[in-house]
């Protein structure tokens, strides 16, 4: 039988005849003891007679109560970096993971976004839209491109897609698909331009039969024309 001297056990009735050991979940590492503490949370004790202490739950694992016996696993959609945590973290947005006992959480992949927290799949992280880019893992959206540009790619990852207007067209809006052609009799030969004021009547003498112009044909030798903003010879 255990004697009323080794640690790891206690004796709390006056006359007993034995010690008992401590249970699982609680220690004592002092002799003579007449109570056993309880393991506090983040740590825990699986042995009966304990006289060394608790262990930290693992990283990935965590406990809530004094006194336990084993440590649970965080469940997908959260985590825990470090050792003896008495809770696990929900993955933040831009992130997820899909396995208990995670220790960190997946980034999405530039060009995609997420604003869920806790996410359990890699499908919680969303394309970018055309007219839209993300340029870093982890993103919680995406910037959109600025006017007299526009995209028609998806899940952009970079600000490179954002295209000029051309000569002739402009976008007054950010995020645009497309650009808009200035009108028959007009030009111009800005490139990324955001305004519509930009398309210039053609002169007198000069016109432009289709949209999108960039420059103004001259009228031909025996002609001539007296008005400005002409469509057509």
């Amino acid at each position: 039988f255990p004697s009323h001297d080794i640690p790891g056990t206690y004796m709390d009735q006056c006359g007993a005849a034995v010690c008992s050991g401590c249970a699982a979940g609680t220690f004592t590492t002092q002799q003579a003891a007449t109570v056993c503490s309880s393991c506090s949370v983040g740590m825990y004790s699986p042995q009966t007679f304990n006289d060394y202490g608790c262990i930290a739950c693992p990283a990935g694992q965590y406990t809530s109560i004094t006194g336990a016996t084993v440590c649970s696993l965080c469940s997908p959609g959260t985590f825990a970096f470090n050792t003896q945590q008495s809770q696990c973290f929900a993955c933040p947005s831009g992130t997820y993971n899909n396995n208990a006992g995670s220790t960190y959480c997946i980034e999405c992949v530039s060009g995609t976004y997420s604003t869920a927290s806790g996410s359990t799949s890699v499908q919680t992280c969303i394309a970018c839209i055309s007219g839209t880019f993300s340029v870093t893992p982890k993103a919680t959206s995406c910037y959109t491109c600025s006017t007299g540009t526009y995209s028609t790619n998806t899940d952009a990852n970079n600000i490179g897609t954002c295209t000029n207007c051309n000569a002739g067209s402009y976008a007054t809006k950010t995020g645009a698909l497309f650009c808009s052609l200035c009108i028959q009799g007009t030009f111009s030969t800005l490139v990324g331009s955001s305004s519509v004021s930009e398309c210039t009547q053609c002169q007198a003498g000069t016109y432009s039969t289709a949209s999108g112009a960039s420059l103004c044909m001259s009228c031909v030798a025996g002609t001539y024309s007296t008005s400005s903003g002409m469509s057509g010879i």
